[in-house]
């Protein structure tokens, strides 16, 4: 059973749930569902808040309420921590991830997309690494298995830009409103900061609870 997936790796929502996706399989009894990232950039174009703390990022970038941002985050460190993830958002870092997507997809031929992505998003949300450094994806890739040397050259020129594009552009073609985006066998989908029971609801609802 492929449970195909958009995310983008400093999506919060997109850490914790695709952990709670596997929690909510585990509860459901489906065995061997496979989830199958796709691309989505948040925010596709290069910004001057490079850098920036994520807590920053939202104040500044979306002109939201600081006492707002803080206690949404704190909300969201402690859903972590339940679900046995690291998470600090103040140290959590914005960067433009389109070399991050990039090399995603390449790590994804050798079968290690999946690895790539959770180190990346690791990195990100409990170190505050800076995704958009070089040097640091190619350390994340070759913790993943990728060898340093081939996530180099495939971040050379424009190597997988296409294979970005396309997932991206798929998610606009499906008016994806919110991220991470799930899309079942049949067709069906949802997305969104969701609870663990409204995971395990909607795998029970569209996978029928069975075994895959």
């Amino acid at each position: 059973m492929d449970i195909r997936v958009w995310a983008d790796f400093h999506c919060p929502y997109c850490y914790i749930g695709k952990a709670r996706m596997k929690k909510a399989l585990r509860e459901a009894g489906v065995s061997g569902a496979r989830l199958l990232l796709r691309t989505y950039l948040l925010n596709p174009e290069a910004s001057e808040r490079e850098g920036e703390s994520l807590n920053e990022y939202s104040i500044n970038q979306y002109g939201a309420k600081p006492e707002k941002v803080y206690a949404n985050n704190a909300r969201l460190e402690a859903e972590a921590r339940e679900l046995g993830l690291g998470m600090d958002l103040k140290s959590a870092r914005y960067a433009n991830m389109t070399d991050a997507h990039r090399l995603f997809h390449h790590a994804k031929t050798r079968g290690l997309g999946e690895a790539f992505f959770d180190l990346a998003q690791q990195a990100l949300f409990t170190r505050g690494a800076l995704l958009s450094d070089r040097e640091t994806l190619l350390t994340l890739a070759q913790q993943a298995g990728v060898p340093r040397d081939e996530a180099r050259d495939a971040l050379t020129g424009d190597r997988y830009k296409a294979e970005v594009v396309a997932d991206y552009k798929e998610g606009l073609d499906r008016a994806i409103d919110y991220i991470p985006y799930y899309v079942f066998g049949d067709g069906s989908h949802f997305s969104g900061d969701r609870s663990d029971a409204e995971y395990l609801s909607a795998v029970e609802k569209h996978l029928g609870g069975g075994k895959a």
